[in-house]
């Protein structure tokens, strides 16, 4: 999720950023319309984030990339869709039928 430092050719970090958002909302989106009665994003970056980054910018440039994802859902889907903060260096949807 992090863009190297050096720009790639034809393709922005803003970009990058708006393709990885938008398909984070498509990829819970299909787990909604699949039948799921709420999604959970699993925000394992937020701890380590600090431990590389302990300014916590990195912490807050991931919140803020997490709150342009959620801010996508209107109130009613809000309310399916969860976040979970734990130990651990990887992030996954999990859906529940």
């Amino acid at each position: 999720m992090v863009y190297p430092k050096v720009t790639i050719r034809g393709y922005s970090h803003e970009q990058f950023l708006t393709d990885l958002i938008n398909e984070s909302e498509k990829d819970i989106r299909q787990c909604l319309e699949s039948g799921a009665h709420c999604v959970q994003l699993d925000f394992t970056e937020a701890r380590f984030s600090l431990k590389i980054d302990p300014t916590g910018q990195l912490l807050k440039d991931f919140v803020q990339l997490n709150n342009r994802v959620l801010d996508r859902f209107g109130f009613r889907e809000q309310h399916r869709l969860g976040v979970h903060v734990c130990p651990g260096f990887s992030y996954f949807l999990f859906f529940i039928f």
